[in-house]
């Protein structure tokens, strides 16, 4: 990697996307671009989308209580540039996975700009989802038989889950809590994206984001998304409210060399 590339890529990577806080029909709008109603319930994504969800999650029998409407003049705090970055599993998976004598291209890219993160005074986050996969994949990796899972073994176990423990233990990181609901939530908006869009975004993965936007929701913050999957930037470029609180920043895209 070139020097200052590095520099470059979290820069980028905390840039905030500007969104509106009014939609189309001049109302304000609430945590995930949602809009409260007299219910008490809310849509997610603006006018079109949030009606179609709202159908599909009456159609399960549920509503997605979501809480309050918010006023402008807070929204307007939400939307300021902040330092705080959600990990989701995969973006640390590529951080141990370097802990190898010869690591994979893509980890060997994205591992310097994880520690440099860690390194930074960002206020940094995971959720409980975050250490239930991780520590699976850990152990998935060790258990695998295949030539690329060699370097995987017992001692690179037993480093990694310490070395990701330890970003716990010293508070590093801080796990946030998973909202309410939001295996509710998540499975909804991934049924929804498929049945229109086809697209591929797993239910774990709506977990993370919808627990990364709700933590910067209450922390009057926007938050880099810090992922090396691509299923987010296409998720997001179709329900692009999510943005207005969680910026993805997809380690992989942002690495990559010019001429990739």
């Amino acid at each position: 990697m070139e020097p200052g590339e590095v520099e470059r890529i979290l820069r980028v990577a905390r840039q905030v996307r500007g969104v509106t806080h009014v939609d189309e029909l001049g109302q304000q709008v609430n945590v995930f671009g949602l809009r409260a109603d007299r219910h008490g319930t809310a849509s997610l994504c603006g006018l079109a989308e949030g009606q179609r969800i709202r159908e599909h999650l009456v159609q399960r029998g549920k509503f997605l209580a979501l809480g309050a409407h918010r006023p402008d003049q807070e929204l307007q705090v939400l939307l300021q540039t902040a330092k705080a970055g959600y990990f989701d599993t995969s973006a640390l998976m590529r951080w141990l996975e370097f802990d190898v004598p010869s690591p994979k291209e893509l980890n060997a890219r994205i591992a310097p700009v994880v520690d440099q993160v860690l390194a930074s005074t960002d206020r940094l986050a995971i959720s409980e989802m975050t250490i239930l996969e991780l520590l699976s994949s850990v152990t998935r990796n060790w258990r695998m038989q295949d030539a690329q899972s060699q370097p995987f073994d017992a001692a690179w176990a037993i480093r990694s889950r310490q070395r990701f423990m330890n970003l716990i233990a010293t508070g590093r990181v801080e796990i946030i809590e998973i909202p309410p609901r939001a295996a509710e939530h998540a499975i909804a908006t991934v049924d929804l994206a498929a049945a229109e869009h086809q697209q591929a975004l797993g239910v774990q993965d709506a977990i993370h984001l919808i627990t990364s936007c709700a933590w910067a929701y209450r922390e009057k913050a926007t938050c880099s998304f810090y992922t090396s999957d691509d299923d987010y930037d296409q998720f997001t470029a179709l329900y692009p409210h999510y943005l207005r609180f969680a910026n993805v920043v997809n380690l992989d895209v942002l690495t990559r060399p010019a001429s990739a």
